[in-house]
């Protein structure tokens, strides 16, 4: 007779205990994943904005969502960096493409930065995800990728009218039979009718797979889809440009700088980085960092008045953007002293951004800011 008796506590609600004493109120500190979620759902999404920006807001939510979804499926994720979780959801947004799914046409890989001695996440496109970038580009009418072994009946040609292939592949055979690796190929079929192709000689994909950055575990697990996807890399080539061509940038080196970032000012930001000392990535950091050059220089001289480190015309352009009642209010504007501005220019960078400080709370208007309505 089959014991059907629970271990003991099993199935049963467990008793609330009360906290110690000295810790009721006392707030927890934040942990890994609730920072992460942050970066992903607030600190991010002035970028995803801008990068997805022929996107609707709905569409650019669910897109922050399923990143987020995909490094939650993976600890190893979490723990790694937050300037590399930055980086790889920029990526993802430059090309459009999400990690997950049955068929996924991206992952986030963690690896081990050796030379910086942390854990940082890698955007790598899927062969499914590049057949997807290629017909993007709109002249492409159909692409696919095979791989060739010693079982299969195969010719190849090449001459003046170009490289062709014809392969019988023995799919249905078990492993084992279908014999040693010959290489694999790429083919797509233009608009105009023409059909492109390119080969890979089986040497070529074990230098690939030897080269690979990281040693991605996916040459391991799903071998022959790493082989189309080289073949699909090189035939992109020879394709006509479209977003392809980025997404083989980033896949040939995932520290490659995402682009098209640009600050409510229209300055090009640094992406986020994990040095010790980050650089200045927006209008009120600039200024910061040019405050400390302009006072070390004056102690260097001598000197004892200390010059605008604030672009007065920058700041009153951003008020009256922000709101037209600023219009008339120039020489309020210039008579903050530099730490009122500094602090109207920090409030400025969060309101034309997300709407929300870096603790997903709305900011305070600062009390230089402060207009007869709003002081009522």
């Amino acid at each position: 007779m089959a014991d059907n008796r629970r271990p003991q506590g099993q199935g049963q609600r467990p008793q609330q205990q009360a906290r110690p004493q000295g810790q009721q109120g006392q707030q927890q500190p934040p942990s890994k994943l609730d920072e992460v979620r942050t970066l992903v759902k607030h600190r991010m999404q002035p970028a995803m904005s801008r990068l997805l920006a022929h996107r609707s807001v709905e569409d650019r939510t669910r897109f922050a969502q399923v990143f987020l979804n995909a490094l939650e499926v993976n600890p190893d994720l979490i723990d790694c960096s937050p300037g590399s979780i930055a980086r790889a959801m920029q990526h993802c947004a430059e090309v459009d493409l999400v990690p997950g799914g049955a068929y996924p046409h991206a992952y986030l890989i963690p690896y081990w930065n050796s030379d910086r001695k942390v854990n940082e996440v890698q955007f790598q496109i899927s062969v499914w995800g590049y057949v997807e970038l290629i017909r993007r580009s709109g002249q492409v009418k159909k692409v696919w990728a095979d791989v060739i072994y010693s079982g299969d009946t195969y010719e190849t040609n090449s001459g003046t009218d170009g490289k062709s292939i014809v392969h019988k592949p023995n799919w249905f055979a078990p492993r084992e039979k279908r014999g040693h690796l010959v290489g694999a190929y790429a083919c797509a079929l233009l608009d105009n009718g023409e059909t492109v192709f390119e080969p890979v000689s089986a040497e070529d994909l074990e230098l690939a797979r030897a080269q690979n950055r990281g040693k991605s575990p996916a040459w391991t697990t799903w071998p022959d889809q790493q082989r189309q996807k080289v073949a699909l890399k090189r035939l992109q080539k020879y394709l006509p440009k479209g977003p392809a061509d980025r997404a083989l940038e980033i896949d040939e080196d995932p520290g490659t700088r995402p682009r098209g970032i640009i600050d409510a000012e229209g300055h090009e930001v640094q992406p986020p980085t994990d040095d010790a000392e980050p650089q200045p990535q927006g209008p009120l950091d600039r200024a910061v960092e040019q405050h400390k050059v302009e006072q070390q220089v004056q102690q260097t001289q001598g000197g004892s008045q200390a010059t605008s480190v604030v672009d007065r015309d920058a700041l009153f352009a951003m008020l009256c953007d922000a709101d037209e009642r600023w219009q008339r209010q120039r020489p309020r504007v210039d008579g903050w002293d530099e730490v009122e501005a500094l602090s109207a220019l920090g409030f400025l960078r969060t309101i034309l951004g997300d709407g929300v400080g870096l603790d997903g709370t709305p900011p305070i208007v600062p009390e230089c800011m402060r207009l007869p309505r709003d002081a009522a």
